[in-house]
């Protein structure tokens, strides 16, 4: 079984719960629509301006981007699961243009980590690929399972100890000395078949205006495979940062901007 560990929410992370719970209990009819869906993952919008009406969580979503989302996602889901409703939702926030908009060729690296509004145009729509969202190790020792949350782009993050492990090796008969103490240090397997992976395809945009900006985005979940090239949208994206081509995160020290597009639609 995957090692249950206690979940750390902090003052911040509770009050965006609870107004998200607020707010999807104004969205009960539009989630039991969803009953007869056959879809794997689907795409759930939530109005921009029912948002902005809860200030708190308008200003969540504006400073704590991801972490609001990802919380969002938590809530959204378990009103789906209340409904008997199998399919994963992603929560999409609909009708944004103009309220947060940032000409493409305006981003910089202080953007970093923003959420804005603005206008592309599909120069190449790349190949489907998959990342590693969630990584399954096991401990050689007892067989302890671990479930470990990853990045997009990083470098793979891996457990540093098995509870159980250290839970018995702490109360041995004689106790270990601090310099024993230090140097546990299990060993771990990785399960590949027990990973949680997501579909994502990378997106080569560029402006629609003289300037010829040109970024790279990306898409997950059911947005991949949704754009061809040449098509111009209206995106709603979170300003992530990215390493230069054949290098990675720890070789280099220059970055590039990339945009996860969060929502989309066609002009």
């Amino acid at each position: 079984m995957v090692q249950s560990r206690k979940i750390d929410l902090h003052d911040n992370d509770m009050d965006m719960l609870h107004d998200w719970r607020i707010l999807l209990q104004g969205y009960k009819e539009e989630i039991s629509s969803f009953k007869q869906s056959e879809e794997h993952v689907v795409g759930f919008e939530i109005q921009y301006n029912d948002i902005k009406d809860n200030s708190r969580l308008h200003t969540s979503l504006i400073n704590w981007t991801e972490q609001c989302l990802k919380l969002g996602n938590r809530v959204l889901f378990e009103h789906f699961q209340k409904f008997g409703i199998h399919s994963r939702p992603v929560l999409r926030i609909a009708n944004f243009h103009n309220q947060t908009f940032s000409p493409l060729e305006s981003l910089r690296m202080r953007d970093r980590g923003r959420i804005i509004s603005t206008t592309i145009r599909v120069k190449k729509a790349r190949e489907y690929m998959g990342w590693l969202k969630a990584a399954t190790y096991y401990c050689l020792e007892c067989g302890t399972e671990q479930e470990i949350p990853q990045r997009l782009g990083r470098n793979r993050k891996r457990p540093y100890h098995c509870i159980p492990c250290f839970e018995k090796f702490m109360t041995r008969d004689p106790p270990p000395e601090i310099g024993e103490i230090i140097r546990f240090n299990p060993e771990f397997g990785f399960d590949v078949e027990k990973c949680n992976y997501e579909d994502i395809q990378y997106l080569d945009v560029q402006s629609t205006d003289q300037n010829d900006c040109r970024l790279t985005a990306f898409v997950r979940d059911e947005f991949v495979g949704e754009f061809t090239d040449g098509e111009e949208l209206d995106v709603l994206v979170l300003v992530r940062l990215d390493h230069i081509a054949k290098r990675n995160f720890e070789e280099d020290t220059r970055r590039v901007l990339l945009l996860e597009i969060l929502n989309a639609r066609r002009v």
